[in-house]
């Protein structure tokens, strides 16, 4: 599922994804109705801050909400 980024305030983005098929989590967690992986992005000033990541899956669908963001992922 393609989502774009989701704006939480001014400069606060989250950038994460949805896995409604997962149903165990890291082993030892039964999810019945899957989960998300909640990523935020902080645009400051001078730096952008980047919270957390996704599962590899879910990588490109990832990418593409930092590039809606035009976040340089080069830096």
């Amino acid at each position: 599922m393609s989502l774009k980024s989701l704006k939480i305030k001014e400069n606060l983005y989250w950038v994460g994804s949805l896995d409604p098929d997962l149903r165990v989590f890291d082993i030892i967690m039964y999810t019945p109705y899957g989960t998300t992986y909640n990523s935020y992005v902080l645009k400051g000033t001078e730096k952008t801050v980047l919270f957390e990541t996704v599962k590899d899956k879910h990588f490109d669908n990832y990418i593409e909400r930092l590039n809606d963001l035009n976040i340089d992922l080069k830096k």
